[in-house]
């Protein structure tokens, strides 16, 4: 755990009454606290439902290197607050280099680059334009429409061509945004902004940061909240349950809900009185991404290490492999794999064995002298109650308004929104949560010292 002030509390051997309260220790959850804490006011406290801070931002130890769990990469490196933060640490980051690559059919053949560079032309055309056009819609459609219309125009002229177009589309697009783009809107994107510098990638992954934020901070974990009474403004309510099921309460004039947008929309919090039409609308507007990750250590390569990834078709869309080739300090033989988002469901149902088998029945098929794993870590984000899902993102609209902005929207002084999803420029981005935290903390901030 980090440095900070962690109490895993029970009962009534802590205070329960405070200016501000937080809930939830991701990464807005954390820089609302610093933010809080470095004004001067220092009556809060963090409540974490899960035995550990740092959200979905999660490193564990794997094969004796840091892997990470849940986010990765650093999007963007001007004006990213995240960034500024791993340069202070004197982490060792570096801008994520062009992958060398190869790409196989459905029955393990490698297929020729001049023509897997044409068919990525063909997506990376077809999600452009389609997202270029959403702007100019009357009514929102989603991209996935939009590929349908569009194969009918390519006329592709084999089932192979289909197969790489399709396994194309979900590299391009589909493990970026974390749901398939039948549910992505295209309306949607037309409000996120990336920041410049391209994407980098971190040796010692999100942890440092985490701990660095965490340090100093009252936080409880194991803090379940089930209930926030904001009938008098003045005085909140918020009912707590423990791991040993026991519930008790807080108060608090402020709550800052960073909770991800499953979780509100699984209504595992309940709100007296309930939250207006609108704001729950914006809610259950948003799809949640099941991007999952499955870590394999093998006891000697069997693939060619100048190689960064390999990508697997599959006979349909939701059954492609892709699959990076790990490079560590250590030099252990590490693949790191994923499916398409779809597929990540279903495999979130599925037991380790059974996902390692359908899994090396794809790579045996492709990588010569292949072993069997001799250690594996699976993701179940959709699975983890505390989470429920990966990100987020918008999905059709059916008004004009972005939903984030409307989950953004504080009710009154009682109860302000923040995490990634209440973010309209950066949604699904861990930049994007850390600087919802801290708008919403500097909105506390002024009232208190007006």
């Amino acid at each position: 755990l980090p440095k900070g002030l962690i109490m895993e509390a029970v009962g009534n051997s802590t205070k329960k009454i405070y200016n501000t309260i937080i809930i939830g220790a991701g990464f807005a959850g954390l820089s609302a606290g610093k933010r809080l804490k470095n004004s001067g006011l220092t009556d809060f406290i963090i409540l974490e439902s899960s035995d550990r801070v740092g959200g979905r931002a999660y490193t564990e130890t794997f094969a004796g290197i840091p892997a990470p769990l849940g986010a990765q990469l650093i999007h963007g490196i001007q004006g990213n607050p995240v960034a500024d933060i791993a340069k202070q640490l004197n982490m060792n980051i570096k801008k994520r280099a062009k992958l060398d690559y190869l790409i196989y059919d459905s029955e393990g053949n490698e297929i020729d680059l001049k023509r897997v560079r044409k068919f990525r032309g063909l997506a990376n055309r077809c999600i452009d334009f389609a997202l270029k056009s959403g702007k100019d819609l009357a009514h929102d459609t989603t991209l996935g429409d939009y590929y349908q219309n569009y194969l009918k125009e390519i006329n592709l002229e084999t089932p192979q061509d289909r197969q790489l177009l399709d396994y194309l589309i979900v590299e391009c697009n589909e493990l970026y945004e974390g749901v398939s783009i039948e549910d992505q809107s295209c309306r949607a994107f037309e409000d996120y902004e990336d920041l410049p510098g391209g994407n980098w990638i971190m040796e010692e992954e999100y942890q440092p940061i985490v701990d660095y934020l965490a340090d100093g901070l009252p936080i409880e974990v194991g803090k379940k909240v089930t209930t926030i009474d904001y009938t008098d403004p003045e005085q909140v309510k918020i009912t707590i349950s423990d791991r040993s099921g026991d519930s008790f309460h807080y108060e608090c004039q402020h709550v800052i809900l960073t909770v991800s947008v499953t979780v509100l929309q699984n209504r595992s919090i309940k709100f007296l009185p309930n939250l207006t039409e609108r704001k729950q609308d914006s809610i259950d507007n948003m799809k949640m991404s099941h991007l999952n990750k499955i870590f394999l250590e093998f006891s000697e390569f069997f693939w060619d290490q100048n190689i960064d990834f390999a990508g697997i078709c599959g006979e349909t869309k939701q059954e492609g492999l892709y699959v990076v080739h790990m490079k560590n300090k250590l030099d252990k033989p590490i693949l790191l794999c994923f499916v398409q988002p779809d597929k990540a469901k279903v495999i979130e149902q599925m037991t380790d064995n059974q996902i390692l088998e359908w899994v090396m029945a794809k790579l045996t098929k492709t990588y010569k002298g292949i072993s069997q794993p001799i250690a594996h870590r699976i993701t179940r984000w959709g699975n983890d109650p505390h989470f429920l899902g990966s990100y987020s993102i918008v999905g059709k609209k059916e008004t004009d308004e972005n939903p984030c902005n409307i989950l953004a929207e504080e009710i009154g002084s009682s109860i302000f929104f923040a995490g990634e999803a209440t973010s309209m420029l950066y949604q699904g981005t861990v930049h994007g949560a850390y600087m919802t935290g801290e708008i919403q903390a500097d909105k506390i901030i002024a009232l208190e010292k007006h």
